[in-house]
Order: structure tokens, then C-alpha cells, then sequence
């Protein structure tokens, strides 16, 4: 099979990342946006093992540089401390700091930006034998995690062989004004709420207002809270 050939089955349960950010590229979907929120949010299902506050301000100013509210020096910073940050927790473990890079359970973050790539690193280095050895054996990433990587690209890119386009009458005043709190304050539970008001618009599209009600995990980048606010 092409590596360009997704069928729409195979997105909807695909396990391996790399498959996907494939048939986003031939679609030209990739949006460099995206998949640094992507990565932004690897690293928040794994928060509480980023114990270096320079590994955690990586990830924020990297989520801040996607959405254009930290500038290119900013990020700089970020790069050099987080990564000065993964150094000293790797002497202090004596751990050689290109075997982590290579161990670190996210399978996307050797294409990640080189801020968040370093807190990826930090989490899994920091995190105790019994949790690195549940998310890696030889360097792979357990199923769980790969899968948990696969929801996450769902979410944050829908059905790319099923888009959904957004009626202009949908966007409300009021629709928009709770997409962007939803947005701003992580307030997904919110989202039940949005897709009751893009009915009221006359909005009949399944899949988004299913996305919305359903309880799964949710982040910043949600396909259809982006979707309604008209980001890419």
C-alpha cells in the first residue's frame, strides 16, 4: 500500500502515527500548527512526569508559538533551557542523552519542535523504571501509547477523507463567543454546549456535533472547535 493511500477505515483505526501525518501531507493537511499542538499535547498526557519547571514553560511556549502568541526568540529560550534541563537530569541519572532521545515514548517526537522534543525526553527520563519500562520496550512506544497518539491526531484533524465544511449561518455571535472561551479555557465541557447552539443555527452535520458531545479526551486544537473558529 502507497503510504499516501489511507483508506478511511484505515484512518479511523489506524494505531501507528506515522501512517497518518502521510496521508495528511498528500492532502496537504499538515499544518505546522497542528502538529506542534500535537505535540503540545503528548507531552499534557504526561504532565505530572515533566518535574523541571523549564520542561513544562517548553511545552507552553511551544503551544503559545502555534497560535502566534510567543515569538520566534521567545521559543529560542525555551529550546535552550528545556534542553539544559534534560541535560542535567541525564547526569544526574547517568543516562546517556541520545539513548533517551531515542527511547522517549512519543513517536512523533523526533519531528517535533526541538522545545517540545526536549520535554518529551524530560518526562520519560524523569519518570521511574516501572513507568519507562510499561511505555517502551527497545525503544518502541507501547500500544497503548501509540494508540493513545492516534486519538490524539483524530482529534486534532478529524476525518481528513470526510471533511466537514462549516456554514457561514452557523456562526453565530453566540456560537462563536463559546468556541473561543471553549478555546481559551480548555472548557470542554463546554462542547455539549456549542453543538446545542450550532443546531439552533441549523447546523445537521453528524460528525461534528457528535465530536462535540462525545466524552472522550478533548485539547486545544479540537478539529471542530478550530473548525467553527475558522483556524488551520
Amino acid at each position: 500500500m502507497r503510504k499516501n493511500s489511507m483508506t478511511e477505515a484505515q484512518w479511523l483505526n489506524a494505531v501507528l502515527v506515522a501512517p497518518m501525518l502521510y496521508c495528511l501531507r498528500s492532502r496537504g493537511l499538515d499544518s505546522h500548527r497542528k502538529l506542534r499542538l500535537f505535540a503540545v499535547a503528548c507531552c499534557r498526557r504526561l504532565w505530572h512526569q515533566l518535574i523541571d519547571e523549564r520542561s513544562r514553560a517548553a511545552v507552553e511556549v511551544g503551544e503559545l508559538y502555534a497560535d502566534g502568541l510567543a515569538n520566534f526568540k521567545e521559543l529560542e529560550k525555551a529550546d535552550i533551557n528545556s534542553m539544559s534541563a534534560l541535560d542535567e537530569i541525564c547526569m544526574a541519572l547517568d543516562y546517556d542523552i541520545r539513548d533517551v532521545l531515542r527511547k522517549a515514548p512519543f513517536t512523533f517526537h523526533r519531528g517535533a519542535p526541538a522545545t517540545i522534543r526536549w520535554a518529551c525526553a524530560a518526562a520519560w527520563t524523569a519518570s521511574d523504571d516501572a513507568e519507562r519500562s510499561a511505555w517502551t520496550a527497545e525503544g518502541v512506544a507501547n500500544v497503548k501509547e501509540l494508540a493513545a497518539n492516534c486519538d490524539l491526531m483524530r482529534e486534532l484533524f478529524g476525518n481528513p477523507l470526510r471533511p466537514v465544511v462549516v456554514d457561514p449561518t452557523w456562526r453565530t455571535s453566540t456560537v462563536l463567543a463559546l468556541a473561543e472561551g471553549i478555546y481559551k479555557e480548555r472548557a470542554y465541557d463546554r462542547l455539549p454546549i456549542l453543538a446545542d447552539a450550532l443546531q439552533d443555527e441549523g447546523c445537521d452535520n453528524d460528525d461534528i456535533l457528535r465530536h462535540c458531545r462525545q466524552p472522550s479526551e478533548h485539547v486545544r486544537g479540537c478539529w471542530a472547535v478550530d473548525l467553527v473558529l475558522g483556524k488551520s
